[in-house]
């Protein structure tokens, strides 16, 4: 008799050279989805959000707390806390002031800035 040059393959054979391709050319990632119940996830969202009100407290109270230091201490360095002038410049008491001589320009002396005669 002669042989079938073919040779029939098993079922799962196409299957099996998939994953060994797959294995070969890829890392194995697995993702598992779990099924959580609802209550367990009310109870974190509402743990969540106790911590955060809780924190939120927290901070509001710190800010209670050294707010009356604060104004305290801004009114003591707006009182007294003066800066001092630098040593070695002029002992002037206010260094904004613009010192200059001024004079009154007529208007027909800038209509005709050349004539000197006026």
């Amino acid at each position: 008799m002669v042989q079938p040059i073919f040779m029939p393959l098993p079922a799962g054979f196409l299957y099996d050279v998939l994953s060994i391709l797959e294995v070969a050319c890829m890392p194995q990632f697995r993702i598992r989805f779990i099924r959580v119940p609802r209550w367990q996830i009310m109870l974190g969202a509402g743990l969540a959000f106790a911590l955060m009100i809780a924190f939120f407290v927290l901070a509001f109270g710190i800010f209670l707390l050294l707010l009356p230091l604060l104004a305290i201490a801004g009114a003591i360095f707006y009182l007294f806390g003066a800066r001092q002038p630098p040593v070695g410049r002029d002992s002037a008491t206010n260094d904004r002031i613009i010192d200059g001589e001024y004079r009154v320009v007529e208007q027909d002396r800038l209509d005709h800035p050349h004539d000197r005669s006026h």
